[in-house]
């Protein structure tokens, strides 16, 4: 649906959410994270025409920052 055009570092993805409002905003140039949207149950509410970027409103609770994973340096390994 969503059609991939440009470099990989100006596909970009902004989420936006006010502490007032209960939803988020996600606008997405993102193949690869329009599908994983799609492919968690939500629909696109706006498609740009050239099919290049979409929109999503979400609850802002789906909307995670998780902490780094924390990597297990392994000793005598080498």
């Amino acid at each position: 649906m969503l059609k991939n055009s440009g470099l990989q570092h100006e596909r970009e993805t902004v989420i936006s959410f006010t502490e007032g409002d209960p939803t988020a905003h996600v606008r997405t140039a993102s193949r690869a994270f329009f599908y994983k949207l799609v492919s968690h149950g939500y629909a696109p509410s706006f498609i740009s025409v050239d099919e290049r970027s979409a929109e999503f409103i979400l609850p802002k609770k789906a909307v995670s920052i998780r902490r780094p994973r924390r990597q297990i340096w392994l000793l005598g390994r080498g």
